[in-house]
C-alpha cells in the first residue's frame, strides 16, 4: 500500500497483469501549464477491466466521470457517463478563444470495439451551452452520433438541434473525418472549426 498526499494505490502485479484499485484526493496536479486543484479518484483495475469514478472541482474546470472500460480486442467497450459544468477552456490552456465562455454539458457513450473503422455504439451529448456570463452563447439540447460499422452497408448517424445527416455505404474513417467535422462545425460552430483537408467521397 503506498500513500502520496491522500491518494492511496493498492495494487499488485501478476505478469503482464495489473489489478487493484486507485483511491483518494488529490490536491493539485499540472497539465498544460494549468494547476488543477481538487481531483478526487476511485478506481479498481482488474488486468483488462477498469471500474470507476473521477472528479475534479477546480474553478475553472468542474467534472465527474463515471464509467467502465474493457480491453478485449474486437470486443473492446467504454461507457461512460459525464457531467460537465463550468469549463473555461481558455484558462485551462485548451482553447485560446473565447476566454469569456464557459462549457458546461452532460454526455452518455457507449461503445464498442477496438479501432475506429470497427467502432460500433452511441455518443449522446445533452444540455450542452458555451456561454458567457450573460448566458449569451451556444445552446444546444442534444446531440447524438450513432456508428454501426459491424454490418454492410456501414452507418453514420448525426441527429441535433441544428444539423441532421447520415452516411451509408463501404467508408473509412480516414476519408469521413473531414467530412463529420464540417457537419458537426454547423452545429457547433463556436467548438469546432470546418476542416481544411480535401474530402474524399465515400464509396456508397
Amino acid at each position: 500500500l503506498f500513500r502520496s498526499a491522500n491518494v492511496e494505490l493498492d495494487a499488485e502485479l501478476k505478469g503482464k497483469s495489473l489489478a487493484g484499485r486507485v483511491f483518494g484526493v488529490l490536491p493539485f496536479f499540472e497539465l498544460k501549464g494549468y494547476k488543477y486543484q481538487n481531483a478526487e479518484a476511485d478506481v479498481v483495475i482488474d488486468n483488462q477491466l477498469i471500474d470507476g469514478f473521477l472528479a475534479i472541482a477546480d474553478p475553472n474546470c468542474d467534472v465527474e466521470v463515471e464509467g467502465h472500460l474493457k480491453r478485449a480486442g474486437r470486443d473492446s467497450q467504454v461507457d461512460l457517463n459525464l457531467a460537465v459544468a463550468n469549463i473555461n477552456l481558455a484558462a485551462l490552456n485548451l482553447y485560446a478563444n473565447n476566454a469569456d465562455k464557459d462549457l458546461s454539458f452532460d454526455a452518455n457513450v457507449s461503445l464498442h470495439g477496438d479501432k475506429i473503422d470497427n467502432i460500433n455504439g452511441d455518443v449522446l451529448i445533452k444540455e450542452l451551452a458555451f456561454v458567457n456570463e450573460s448566458n449569451e452563447g451556444l445552446k444546444l439540447d442534444a446531440l447524438h452520433l450513432n456508428a454501426q460499422n459491424d454490418t454492410i452497408p456501414q452507418s453514420i448517424t448525426l441527429s441535433s438541434d441544428f444539423v441532421n445527416g447520415s452516411i451509408q455505404g463501404s467508408y473509412d474513417f480516414v476519408s469521413l473525418v473531414p467530412t463529420m467535422q464540417n457537419k458537426l462545425s454547423q452545429a457547433l460552430p463556436s467548438l469546432i472549426k470546418p476542416s481544411t483537408k480535401e474530402i474524399v467521397k465515400e464509396r456508397v
